[in-house]
């Protein structure tokens, strides 16, 4: 019992010390200019899942080129064969789980005792074939670093991290190298100069026996020949796990840290070395975690990416590969203690023949066989337990990933060839009379930009031109402007409200101000002074234009509402105190919230939004020929009158938007599809009050069209 309590008390130190070492690094790092930071949960169900896999295949990959390794040395020198390949290929395996659990790298001695008590390889045979593959490691490690610094110097880049790490590695591993195949036999001797009664009041004979064997073991690996092929192997290894590490990384940084994502290939290994250096420290910490953060923070900090994201994207990282780690470790784990218990025992010959063997050897082995189902039935519990609840966090995760929409842009599409001529007449007859324009957002060009359609004219011209995606345009209450998100990166799905930025067009110059980072769902005030738009789901911010000063007028947490809800696209009444939005979360409802936190729920729908003068509302909803409609609300009772359903194939409404005069409503319809940036949305223009059937289509193409406005000059001239 007091054996349990000591090690229960080691265990629980360790989890405190990593615990406070990873608090104590997000503290460091957090701050004001970190709020639109994404949480740690998001950022693990946004980790793509091919980087997931990919670092799975190649932990395994890496475990096979260590065992190929380890039975190289293990059968160096000696006529005795190695146990068989598969069971050392688990014990790396339950190896590569342990290394990390203790600190100093002290999860290595698992791969000594499975073998040993496993497989009955005498103890010296185990620890040769250990610390020369260390050895192997850490030269291969050197050599990995030198190829790094080659590479950045063709580039013109500069070396200077590389060349530094290279430096203080190089004493300490050529140090390790020299005790290694250069240093056991000395100790021994030096031990054996000591006096006899000092060594056998130390109690020493066993172990100048044990330094003896090891000495000859390690002396017969080197001159066997296997050192050059270990060394081979050592660098594939390296190799295959740091590439793994990088998939990993870059699918955690892929939807959460653009920045961190555009990292060059030498800054993320520089980051991936640095965070091992660190959990290899002498501090008793469970996992490595906090060391292993800080380590691989300093080396990224050093490349100049801000140190928040940084320790963030790095635990994630470090979260994931543990978890992979484990699962595999685990199932090894199992495997062996069923396997390992019917292989045949090997024992060197020196092993063998040693006086110090105990002679109930052979009774000590029977117990630990006995002992061994329970043992193996326990660690078949855990593993069940690990597989239930990593596949209810997959099916968590791709639940979030179908919600995330589109992983990659949709095609372009093409013009309609030949539009029907009545459509096109009561376009042109509807129009005739219009002085004004209706922008828009699409892909029809390859990627997603803004467009604008002049009328009565009908003649358009293309507003941005960005490798990213433009999208979500609103137009100033004078017309002049328009306030649009551009994605962090090349593609990101509408429905992954984080990774977006909120611009300004002046549609008189075209020139582009970036207002905000980390901005959704953008409109406008009133008085076109500020814009409006979502932050991280969860609140509702204004931005003077003139000063750039930011104010957070409605959050859901005041609203008493849920954590997980967001508040999607949002509508500030004219008077600026109440908003209409669509809450998302475990409860899926359009309302309004006012600012002393009453929420008024009204109905299933979405993409709700007050009318010119806050007179009433509109939303989606369902009900409608092609599932939704467009609805008006009542702001007096709440209550949804249907108010536009258009008939015909296109029937399928969205992105509504009413003219600052109130007298026409713009919006998208598909004939099929639902998904906001991916589906055939056409573009049509509706005279508010008139019948369904006279709106006019204003656009004619096969790609993606969403998200309109449009402005009415009130005097034309």
């Amino acid at each position: 019992m007091r054996h349990v309590l000591r090690h229960t008390g080691k265990l629980l130190l360790s989890l405190a010390i990593s615990a406070a070492l990873v608090a104590l690094l997000l503290h460091l790092t957090a701050g004001p200019g970190n709020a639109q930071l994404p949480e740690l949960p998001a950022v693990l169900r946004r980790t793509a899942s091919p980087g997931i896999a990919a670092y799975a295949a190649l932990l395994i990959l890496g475990a096979l080129l260590r065992a190929w390794r380890f039975r190289l040395l293990l059968a160096a020198g000696t006529t005795t064969p190695p146990p068989p390949f598969g069971l050392i290929a688990l014990v790396t395996a339950v190896r590569n789980m342990a290394v990390d659990l203790l600190p100093a790298r002290l999860g290595e001695l698992s791969y000594v005792a499975l073998l040993n008590r496993g497989c009955r390889v005498a103890a010296e045979r185990c620890f040769s074939s250990l610390s020369v593959s260390f050895v192997c490691d850490l030269l291969a490690l050197v050599a990995l670093i030198v190829l790094l610094a080659l590479r950045q110097a063709a580039t013109g880049a500069t070396a200077l991290p590389l060349g530094a790490l290279l430096l203080g590695l190089s004493i300490p591993v050529a140090l390790i190298t020299a005790a290694v195949f250069g240093g056991v036999r000395p100790v021994a001797r030096l031990l054996r100069a000591l006096p006899a009664r000092l060594t056998a009041w130390l109690h020493l004979a066993r172990l100048l026996d044990f330094l003896t064997r090891l000495a000859d073991a390690i002396a017969a690996a080197a001159r066997s020949g296997v050192l050059v092929p270990v060394l081979a192997l050592s660098l594939c290894v390296r190799l295959t796990k740091y590439t793994g590490l990088f998939l990993l990384y870059r699918g955690v940084t892929a939807a959460s840290f653009p920045d961190l994502h555009a990292a060059s290939f030498t800054q993320v290994m520089l980051a991936l070395i640095g965070g091992e250096a660190g959990a290899s420290l002498a501090i008793p910490t469970f996992m490595g975690f906090g060391t292993y953060e800080a380590g691989s923070l300093i080396a990224l900090a050093w490349s100049g990416f801000a140190a928040a994201a940084s320790t963030l994207a790095m635990l994630a990282v470090h979260i994931w590969s543990q978890s992979v780690d484990y699962l595999i470790g685990g199932a090894a784990l199992i495997a062996f203690l069923y396997t390992a218990r019917r292989a045949p025992s090997v024992r060197s010959l020196s092993a063998s023949s040693s006086p110090h063997m105990p002679t109930d050897a052979r009774t000590k082995d029977e117990d630990d066989d006995k002992r061994c189902p329970p043992l193996a039935l326990a660690a078949t519990l855990m593993l069940l337990l690990a597989l239930a609840s990593a596949t209810s966090i997959w099916l968590l995760r791709a639940r979030a990933a179908r919600q995330a929409g589109a992983t990659q842009a949709p095609p372009p599409g093409a013009p309609v060839a030949a539009p029907p001529a009545d459509v096109v007449a009561s376009t042109q007859q509807l129009t005739a009379l219009l002085h004004g324009f209706v922008v828009w957002c699409s892909n029809r060009d390859g990627n997603h930009e803004l467009y604008r359609m002049d009328l009565p004219g009908r003649a358009m011209s293309r507003l941005t031109r960005n490798p990213h995606v433009d999208t979500m345009p609103r137009l100033s209450p004078d017309g002049t402007r328009v306030v649009f998100v551009r994605s962090q990166l090349p593609w990101v799905s509408q429905r992954n409200e984080r990774l977006w930025d909120v611009y300004v067009l002046d549609l008189a110059t075209g020139a582009e101000r970036l207002v905000a980072r980390s901005g959704y769902s953008p409109t406008w005030t009133a008085d076109g002074t500020a814009v409006l738009f979502e932050r991280d789901g969860s609140s509702v911010v204004s931005h003077t234009l003139s000063t750039g000063d930011e104010r957070v007028l409605f959050r859901a947490a005041d609203a008493g509402l849920p954590a997980d809800t967001t508040l999607q696209t949002p509508s500030v009444s004219a008077a600026g105190d109440r908003l209409a939005t669509t809450l998302r979360g475990s409860r899926r409802a359009t309302a309004v919230i006012t600012h002393d936190g009453t929420v008024h729920r009204i109905g299933g729908g979405c993409q709700i939004a007050w009318g010119p003068g806050d007179a009433y509302l509109y939303d989606v909803d369902h009900g409608g020929r092609g599932e939704n409609a467009i609805y008006r609300i009542d702001p007096a009772t709440w209550r949804l009158t249907p108010w536009l359903d258009l008939p015909g194939a296109y029937s399928h409404e969205y992105f509504p938007r009413v003219s600052p005069d109130g007298q026409w409503l713009v919006l998208g319809a598909a004939a099929e599809g639902h998904e906001h940036d991916t589906a055939d949305y056409e573009i049509f223009l509706w005279r508010i009050g008139s019948p369904p059937a006279s709106a006019a289509r204003l656009t004619f193409h096969t790609g993606n069209d969403c998200w309109p406005d449009v402005w009415i000059n009130p005097t034309p001239h």
